[in-house]
């Protein structure tokens, strides 16, 4: 009778490789994003199948493979788990994509807490300072300037220092289009009109 117990171990390899993946995937995600993700998993699955390879050896040979291996696997793990020890050019980046997400977050959850602003949409830039722009529209000019009162109040706009508008008012047809700093300009130094476009003849 065949040993029906035979397949389970391979079975829980191929789980076990599987959660190993996704989980260096979400995790180079989080730190820098899904370019990096897909790159920690590539060294992720290299390491499995050397790790593999090794397994299918026997005697001294295979101890000679898993010694070589942990060699080349520990500097390899070290720098997917801790980039910033590496060098401490990703630190900034990994703080730039913190800060992008924690600021979406905010942004977000602001445009939900009023049916006025349900149909703009947040999205982000990053270069060497992060641009939010907010897209969509509003029913009225008195509902954008309410959304930037609230952005005030939660010093959203303390924050955000490349904030872009795009934004129609269903109302007028007009269309909000620029940067925040040149839309609304600090007091005493004058309305910018640059940026507001009327869509009627």
């Amino acid at each position: 009778m065949p040993n029906e117990s035979a397949p389970q171990p391979t079975r829980r390899w191929r789980m076990a490789t599987v959660v190993l993946l996704a989980t260096a995937f979400l995790y180079g995600n989080y730190l820098m994003g899904a370019a990096v993700g897909v790159v920690y998993v590539l060294m992720a699955g290299t390491l499995l199948f050397l790790f593999g390879r090794a397994l299918n050896v026997s005697g001294r040979a295979w101890k000679i493979r898993l010694a070589v291996l942990a060699l080349i696997a520990e500097p390899v793990v070290f720098g997917m788990a801790f980039p910033a020890k590496v060098h401490p050019g990703f630190q900034s980046v990994i703080d730039g994509r913190l800060i992008e997400q924690v600021v979406s977050a905010e942004l977000v959850k602001v445009l939900n807490s009023d049916a006025a602003f349900r149909e703009l949409r947040v999205s982000t830039t990053r270069g060497q300072a992060l641009t939010v722009t907010i897209s969509g529209s509003v029913p009225t000019r008195d509902d954008l300037q309410r959304l930037r009162e609230q952005f005030t109040r939660e010093r959203l706009l303390v924050n955000l220092h490349h904030l872009q508008w795009d934004v129609e008012l269903r109302d007028t047809g007009e269309a909000v289009r620029g940067f925040d700093r040149d839309l609304y300009p600090p007091p005493g130094q004058g309305i910018r009109v640059v940026g507001w476009v009327s869509r009627k003849a």
